[in-house]
């Protein structure tokens, strides 16, 4: 990992989702850390990673989303957080929009729209 490039942080407890989105993210030359939940992502915070972008999924066992965007935040006031979700039992865009008033810098609904994906990275990372 370059030393002046910081990782971006992926957080889902979909297995699928998690190779999915960090070959994605690898694919555009960026380093990824993956977590099954809110407990993994606050543990490698605490052992030093400094995401500058996280995908965080809403729907977690452990910890969820919410949960784990807030206590992300505290720990690393500049990361970008893109907020993913299903939905689940709950509509996918009321989760979502939750998600960005406690935190979230934009979201997606899955299943993940990678054009979308792209323009949010884009405008979130500049550089």
């Amino acid at each position: 990992m370059d030393a002046n490039k910081r990782p971006v942080l992926v957080v889902d407890d979909d297995p699928f989702i998690r190779e999915v989105l960090s070959t994605y993210l690898r694919s555009h030359e960026c380093d990824v850390v993956v977590a099954g939940d809110g407990e993994q992502a606050i543990s490698l915070l605490e052992l030093g990673v400094k995401p500058s972008l996280a995908f965080i999924d809403i729907i977690m066992p452990h910890k969820e989303g919410i949960e784990t965007i807030v206590a992300i935040k505290e720990r690393v006031q500049d990361v970008k957080i893109i907020a993913i979700s299903g939905g689940g039992t709950f509509k996918a865009d009321d989760l979502l929009r939750y998600a960005e008033k406690l935190g979230a810098d934009d979201s997606i609904i899955k299943p993940l729209d990678f054009d979308s994906l792209d323009i949010k990275i884009k405008r979130l990372l500049p550089n």
